[in-house]
């Protein structure tokens, strides 16, 4: 099992602030791990695969 991360490897893998991240926590929209009361953290296949099905394709502009 690869070590869970914190906040701070979150923020700077995907240059979201911690404010953000927390309202992301507390609404459940991202994957993460509470380990008794306050203390949260991530695991990082969860966060690949999170950012993964957020993807949007680009589509072609079709040529007249």
């Amino acid at each position: 099992m690869k070590p869970l991360r914190d906040h701070a490897w979150l923020s700077e893998m995907t240059g979201l602030n911690a404010g953000h991240i927390h309202v992301l926590v507390c609404r459940k929209q991202i994957p993460h791990v509470r380990l008794g009361g306050r203390t949260v953290r991530f695991d990082e296949d969860e966060i690949a695969k999170w950012i993964e099905s957020g993807r949007v394709a680009i589509q072609e502009k079709k040529k007249p």
